[in-house]
């Protein structure tokens, strides 16, 4: 197992958590290691504790959801960064921390003064929010009265 791998991973790995993909193709693209090699790595640092996609998932959902992101932006994300799961398991986890998807959608459209009802659809959309929660909370905050615009 090369060392110049070893340190520049636990150096990259103390700065920043990384998913097993990130950690694989950081190696790849960095020493050309073979595959073999790259296994071994990686297990020797799944071992350790210092890769753990499951954990860096929950983190990372926690994360997303309270900087005001839906579950298909999350999903999106964590898929580009190797991570395969579904909306039940972001659900879960709102569920754990005791978030609901459309308190925290209100609380992003009361932040922001929106000049049209399609700017506030086409905003929550980008956020990664479903289209059918969003127009049911635009259409509950309309029939309450309450104004976005």
């Amino acid at each position: 197992m090369n060392s110049d791998v070893l340190r520049y991973l636990y150096n990259i790995i103390a700065k920043k958590d990384y998913t097993e993909y990130e950690i694989r193709e950081k190696i790849k693209c960095k020493f050309h290691a073979p595959l073999e090699e790259i296994d071994e790595i990686v297990e020797k640092l799944k071992l350790e504790g210092l890769i753990d996609d499951k954990g860096y998932t929950k983190r990372y959902v926690e994360n997303k959801v309270l900087a005001g992101y839906g579950p298909l932006y999350i999903i999106y994300a964590l898929n580009r960064k190797g991570i395969r799961i579904d909306e039940e398991y972001i659900h879960s986890i709102l569920e754990d921390m005791n978030i609901d998807i459309k308190d925290t959608m209100k609380k992003l459209i009361m932040k922001k003064d929106f000049s049209s009802i399609n700017k506030c659809f086409s905003f929550l959309q980008r956020r990664g929010f479903r289209t059918d929660e969003i127009k049911e909370l635009l259409m509950e905050v309309n029939n309450n009265g309450s104004s976005i615009l």
